[in-house]
């Protein structure tokens, strides 16, 4: 079975890509190609928090709850069984190609040591792989990842474009394509470019030979944000909410709920130099791979002929701080909404005499409650507290009960 490894880049869409794969994933196994979904249902970011170094952070592992060395480890050993087991399943139901994706392979995968781990373990499973990987120009991927950064709640000026630059890994394909290259083989690194396939999808239906008669269509992911949501996120702070310094998972603008009417435009000039500065490492990858043709690299400047509206992105506004407040009031509210919904569940869960999930829901519950005391629903952060505890008595009430009924029976 031949591993086809999907690494990006960003902002090639790579969602779409994703998004159709896990769409129709159980009719491509009908047609001899899984779509892993260990390593995540749509996107798989768990095999490169796998591939990182210890002690590199990345807010994934907040997410799947690895906080220390000791859960890394024992993250690494349970995904290393799981995706052997699964990759067996789909050598079992027949498949000849497995397909992994996941674009923050190119963006977090910097290390000689991370790409060569990734290589060993995925070599040890697959005797056939394809490292696939699509590159824009990066005049191109600059502009678009404006809105993936002001998601992350990164504040853009005018000045944002002065990094763009090939002494990050990021923009400097030569040097990604060496690493992967270094790891996997010269002869497994399958290079394209984003201008001849609009989507890793597309090219991998035509490669495969793929039937979409009884597949859905790839789907158009539009991921640009208005200049003006860009300039809230610079108006806004709510990157951290909490007292004890922690960023808040309620800490949303809800910015893809809002009409894209302008897009950001940086203007002909800032396009032409920003791209220039990539002339010389884009002419080493040529070199290194000559089958590819610098025409591949060269952006549409027609793009470009639209006069920058950068500045919108410098003007402060003296809304800026009551802006902030009002935005955090609302994500303490969500935050108060969820730890209500944890005590629901809790009571639920105890009403089913499932102990352990009972107490798992409040104790995500006292979480939150503890980051709320000091926020702006003091009265409604209490009410809950007291409930919390009511509910803690019954649940060691009851856990008491059962442990008093076992000993009975074992008597």
């Amino acid at each position: 079975m031949k591993l086809y490894l999907h690494i990006g880049m960003e902002k090639t869409a790579t969602t779409s890509t994703q998004e159709w794969f896990s769409n129709n994933r159980q009719n491509l196994i009908k047609q001899g190609i899984y779509y892993s979904q260990v390593l995540g249902p749509v996107s798989h970011r768990k095999l490169c928090l796998w591939a990182l170094d210890k002690g590199v952070e990345d807010s994934g592992f907040h997410h799947i709850g690895v906080h220390t060395a000791a859960q890394h480890d024992q993250f690494r050993t349970n995904l290393a069984v799981e995706f052997a087991a699964e990759v067996a399943a789909a050598q079992q139901a027949g498949c000849q190609y497995f397909v992994v994706s996941n674009e923050l392979l190119h963006s977090r995968i910097t290390t000689a040591s991370a790409a060569e781990r990734l290589a060993i373990f995925l070599q040890s499973l697959f005797p056939k792989i394809e490292v696939l990987c699509f590159f824009r120009p990066q005049i191109d991927v600059a502009v678009s990842h404006t809105s993936t950064l002001s998601r992350d709640r990164v504040k853009l000026s005018s000045s944002s474009f002065d990094i763009i630059t090939p002494d990050r890994h990021y923009y400097n394909y030569h040097s990604v394509a060496m690493l992967w290259a270094n790891a996997f083989g010269t002869e497994n690194l399958n290079l394209q470019f984003y201008r001849d396939w609009a989507t890793a999808a597309g090219y991998l239906i035509d490669r495969l030979n793929i039937d979409m008669r009884e597949l859905s269509e790839i789907p158009r992911v539009n991921e640009a944000l208005d200049i003006s949501a860009i300039a809230l996120v610079n108006n806004t702070d709510t990157m951290v909410s909490w007292a004890d310094g922690t960023q808040s998972d309620f800490s949303r603008l809800f910015l893809d709920k809002l009409d894209c009417v302008e897009k950001i435009s940086i203007g002909p000039e800032m396009a032409h130099a920003v791209q220039a500065r990539f002339d010389e490492s884009n002419q080493a990858l040529i070199k290194a791979w000559p089958k590819l043709d610098i025409s591949g690299l060269a952006p549409d400047y027609d793009r470009y002929n639209r006069a920058s509206n950068m500045h919108k992105l410098d003007q402060a506004t003296n809304l800026a701080p009551a802006l902030s407040q009002m935005v955090n009031i609302f994500n303490q509210r969500i935050a108060l909404q969820e730890a209500n919904s944890m005590l629901d569940r809790a009571e639920i869960a105890l009403m089913r005499h499932r102990l352990d999930r009972c107490h798992e829901f409040c104790t995500n519950a006292a979480k939150l409650l503890e980051r709320l005391k000091n926020g702006a629903f003091g009265a409604e952060v209490s009410n809950l507290h007291t409930r919390l505890e009511q509910i803690k008595t019954r649940h060691d009430q009851r856990k008491s009960e059962l442990s008093e009924d076992k000993s009975i029976r074992a008597s």
